[in-house]
Formats: C-alpha cells, structure tokens, sequence
C-alpha cells in the first residue's frame, strides 16, 4: 500500500511484525518531499514505535481479523476466550 493511503487505525506490517497506527502527522515543506510521521503500536507485545516515511515509498498491509469474544480465564501466559456465536 502507498504511504499516502495510510491512516489512523490502518493495521500494517513492519519487520515481520503486525502494527496499528495510533497516529498520522502528514508534512509537506516548501522544497523537496512530502513527510509522513507515524506513531505505531505493536499489535503484539503492545511496544510503541515512530516512523518518518517520505511520499513515494510503500508500506505492507496487515492480514488482521477482528471477533467478538467473551474472556474466560488465563491459563500460565495463555488467555482463554469463547466466540459468542
């Protein structure tokens, strides 16, 4: 995907890893490119993350599916949730 499409809430891959975009600060300066600055967050151990990327340059879209779902109880690490359907 194009870095222009990206948005708040877009889910994308970065290193191997799925991040949500917290926040999308767009820049454009009288010379040269534009600037996109994002704040991202790791859908996976919650770590926060910046990133500047210049206009022209891609970024890899995340396969990421939402469910509702019911929390049960926590076994050792793992989490225990039923699907309410």
């Amino acid at each position: 995907m194009d870095i222009s499409e990206v948005r708040k809430g877009s889910k994308v891959m970065i290193d191997g890893q799925p991040y949500n975009v917290e926040d999308a600060e767009f820049m454009k300066p009288g010379k040269g490119r534009a600037i996109y600055r994002y704040r991202l967050r790791n859908l996976i151990d919650g770590k926060g993350l910046e990133r500047t990327y210049h206009s022209g340059e891609s970024m890899e879209a995340a396969n990421i599916s939402t469910r509702e779902g019911q929390y049960l109880y926590q076994e050792s690490d793992h989490f225990v949730f039923m699907n309410t359907d």
